[in-house]
């Protein structure tokens, strides 16, 4: 019997998903750093947006990481203008996909009402 118990764990595949998280609201922050720093190190903070899974939180909110690419810069430009003109925002992150601090990548933006 433990035989077979072994062969079946043994046989099953062990597979890990990450989760989508939504999240809606006004930007609480937005940093942006230096590219000495390194790359994929900007990132955007939501009201009220204070779990997703695995991804990493500072000052009470999940930090979404923002991609050193052209995509990312069309984000990071949507967030500010959401910022100044006092517009909540909505978007996704997936909890499996990572930075090496453990923070999680932005999937999507967009304005909302």
């Amino acid at each position: 019997m433990k035989k077979i118990f072994f062969v079946i764990v043994l046989m099953s595949p062990v597979f890990s998903y990450g989760a989508d998280y939504v999240f809606s609201g006004d930007i609480k922050f937005i940093t942006s750093h230096d590219s000495q720093l390194g790359a994929n190190i900007d990132w955007i903070g939501i009201e009220g947006f204070t779990s997703a899974g695995q991804c990493g939180v500072d000052s009470g909110v999940v930090v979404i990481r923002l991609r050193d690419d052209e995509r990312a810069r069309r984000h990071l430009s949507m967030a500010i203008s959401a910022y100044m003109v006092g517009k909540p925002v909505s978007g996704k992150v997936d909890d499996s996909v990572r930075d090496s601090g453990g923070y999680c990548f932005l999937k999507y933006i967009k304005y909302s009402n």
